[in-house]
């Protein structure tokens, strides 16, 4: 027995120092990785916020709104909102610039009403006129000169106009600012109304009453930087090497090394931090926090041994001076590691789809699956009945949207406009006779969709308000327009697949503006007759489709993607507030939105965020992304998953057209002789069920002699 138990011992450390007994040594293989990170590509798969994307990479974003209207701008219930402007009735907004450097100015403002005779401007004392143009909000650009650091006041007049024929500009509320997510006691502090042709000035006396407090909606859009934005890589496996497949062998990092590249011109910095994971979700709470790695436009610098296998990078871009901005252009990384195993011969990959994951940087919160009243929905409209039999998650979506288009009859909801709960607006019903216009219609289906677990927002669009909703059959966003009179969505001529404003912007801009960006001010974009040739159609379970003579010819969903902006959260049943005034009975004030832009699609200087990253916009939600590894055997790999699923219940495994089994996000695969096939998907807590991600390959059963030793010798 001692001698065995020394045999033992001698084993053991031959073995732990890499020799073979058999007379060869284990193949531990070092290999050095180099992979280099565009900072466009971080922009598009990572995560970004105030940073925007330019030739020579990503810089910091370009353009910065100052008003104070916005919380409490709309149709209000609860009195004037409206500010007439003619003979000695003159108008005054003070704007506070705390850096009056900048590049440009535009002076942006709401018009309810126009008239004949011009509008009288002065900016500090410098004057220009305006004439009546057809669009609600007004750009004009001016000398960037005329502002000045500390409280600049524009001053605006109609000397020539009578009450008939005046100029109406937009009041935001004060009384209305707690609803928009405003802190009233800050409003109605920079906005005055004279009488007397501008010697005497009042606050609070705004209106057609001469009673409303509240701000004007006069804005200040400046081209200059802002402060400060970052930029983050997605999440990086340092494991893997670029040129590998789904199959990656099990690695040691020993030595990690980036070379971080920006342009910092005089004022300006990046800083350079980078984080580390156990696991491969970048939300998960197994992160560390991030830390400085160093600053400089050329940074070279050595972390080391990261001791883990998951990492991310950020830079942090700041100016001090508006007028310029620090460029982050690239990231490499060099690592030392070793391949503990070769990657087994005997392993083919037959078949995957295995998406990748891309994450929003604005969008917030979702309703709560156990939300009281999306219950309460659900059964108080029998919702079950309306879906029974459906036979896939898109048909009984349409059914949803069949039955919310006839509910009730469009009803102008000008008086008790109620907030965005579904109850409140079936309670309308009791009342007014009807439940509202297209967007009451748009969050009864939002919150019926999700009584039954399926995420979708609210789009508006041109003129209208309507509904993108997840669905796990196709994996994407699918628009759905419920309101009465339309209750279609929109799919391809080429197959049949439903589609997304993602999809209908793109041919929208084909069709209607194939060689220039749209003039906002110039161009016609509401309702655009459909070309018969059009490559979309218009799917409906209504059979008196269409209802209108022009819906033949205006495919609603196609006709409105010129532009399109979303509220960033569908929690409205559990938070009312934040949210718009009244939206869709006037002008879009609120700056709250997340805005959609690009090469065609200019910004509209009266809102304050844009995004042209599809990340923010359409970020992936209920699939999963596999990361594989093969073990030290030839029979198995070891998987992780990583997922955005709002609701998030638990991850589901397949293997070989079997049951259906929970599991974690980690996951061992033992393999069978020949094909092997693995599902894996995510169900949430209402027990809805996302698209699965699949993997099919062969074992072919031969002895894994590359990396093992030779037992028979």
């Amino acid at each position: 027995m001692k001698i065995c138990k020394s045999f033992l011992i001698i084993l053991f450390s031959l073995s732990a120092a890499g020799i073979n007994l058999f007379g060869e040594e284990w193949k531990n293989v070092p290999v050095k990785i180099t992979e280099k990170y565009n900072a466009l590509m971080a922009y598009d798969k990572g995560f970004a916020k105030n940073v925007m994307r330019d030739s020579r990479g990503v810089r910091l974003y370009d353009i910065f709104l100052l008003e104070d209207d916005s919380p409490g701008a709309g149709w209000s219930e609860k009195g004037s909102f409206i500010q007439p402007v003619y003979g000695n009735i003159v108008i005054r907004k003070d704007i506070y610039i705390s850096d009056a450097r900048m590049n440009s100015a535009h002076l942006v403002f709401n018009i309810h009403k126009v008239s004949t005779k011009p509008l009288k401007i002065s900016i500090n004392g410098s004057e220009i006129s305006y004439e009546n143009e057809k669009i609600r909000w007004r750009d004009l650009s001016f000398d960037h000169a005329w502002l000045k650091k500390g409280m600049n006041t524009i001053i605006m007049s109609c000397p020539q106009g009578t009450k008939e024929n005046s100029w109406h500009l937009q009041i935001g509320r004060k009384d209305e600012f707690k609803r928009g997510g405003g802190d009233p006691s800050k409003a109605g502090l920079n906005s005055f109304v004279s009488t007397d042709g501008g010697r005497k000035w009042k606050r609070n006396v705004l209106g057609e009453t001469g009673d409303v407090e509240g701000e004007f909606s006069i804005r200040l859009s400046l081209d200059r930087y802002l402060k400060e934005g970052w930029l983050a890589s997605p999440v990086i496996d340092l494991w893997r090497d670029p040129a590998d497949g789904f199959l990656i062998p099990s690695s040691t990092v020993e030595d990690l090394r980036l070379d971080c590249e920006g342009i910092i011109p005089e004022g300006t910095e990046i800083i350079w931090q980078a984080r580390y994971g156990r696991g491969p979700n970048p939300t998960a709470d197994y992160w560390s926090e991030y830390k400085i790695l160093g600053k400089g436009s050329k940074l070279s610098v050595s972390v080391g041994n990261p001791g883990r296998r998951y990492f991310q990078w950020k830079a942090v871009l700041k100016t001090t001076d508006p007028r310029i901005t620090p460029v982050v252009q690239a990231v490499t990384m060099e690592r030392n590691t070793t391949r503990i195993n070769l990657l087994p011969d005997n392993i083919y990959l037959l078949d995957i789809e295995n998406p990748e994951i891309l994450y929003s940087s604005l969008y917030g919160e979702y309703e709560r699956w156990d939300e009281p009243k999306l219950k309460e929905l659900r059964e108080r409209e029998r919702l079950d009945d309306i879906v029974a039999g459906s036979k896939t998650q898109f048909e009984m979506m349409v059914k949803l949207c069949d039955y919310v288009s006839k509910r009730w009859d469009w009803i102008n909801p000008a008086k008790q406009y109620p907030p965005w709960d579904a109850i409140d607006i079936l309670d309308r019903i009791e009342k007014e006779g009807g439940g509202g216009m297209c967007i009451h219609f748009a969050i009864l289906l939002i919150q019926a969709l999700e009584s039954y677990g399926i995420q979708a927002r609210l789009q508006n669009c041109v003129g209208h308000e309507v509904v993108e909703a997840w669905s796990d059959d196709y994996g994407k966003w699918v628009f759905f327009d419920p309101m009465q009179g339309s209750n279609i969505y929109n799919y391809s001529k080429k197959n049949g697949e439903p589609l997304g404003f993602k999809e209908l912007h793109k041919i929208y801009l084909d069709l209607y503006y194939p060689n220039h960006p749209i003039d906002w001010g110039k161009d016609p974009i509401v309702y655009r007759e459909t070309p018969q040739d059009a490559p979309v159609g218009a799917g409906t379970f209504d059979k008196n489709w269409p209802h209108s003579e022009t819906s033949d010819d205006k495919i609603m969903g196609l006709a409105n993607a010129a532009f399109m902006r979303m509220m960033p959260r569908n929690n409205w049943m559990q938070h009312h507030d934040p949210s718009p005034l009244a939206h869709g009975l006037s002008g879009w004030y609120w700056t709250g939105y997340i805005n959609w832009y690009d090469e065609k699609t200019p910004r509209m200087r009266q809102h304050k965020t844009y995004t042209d990253r599809e990340a923010d916009y359409w970020q992936t939600l209920n699939r999963v992304k596999i990361y594989a590894v093969a073990g030290p055997e030839n029979d198995r790999l070891f998987l992780r998953f990583t997922t955005f699923t709002p609701n998030f219940d638990t991850y589901l495994v397949e293997m070989d057209e079997g049951k259906w089994k929970p599991t974690t996000e980690y996951f061992p695969w033992i393999l069978q002789s020949g094909l092997n096939k693995l599902r894996v998907r995510v169900r949430n807590k209402s027990g809805t069920l996302g698209k699965p991600s699949v993997i099919k390959l062969n074992l072919a059963d031969r002895p894994n002699l590359r990396d093992r030793p030779d037992i028979n010798k």
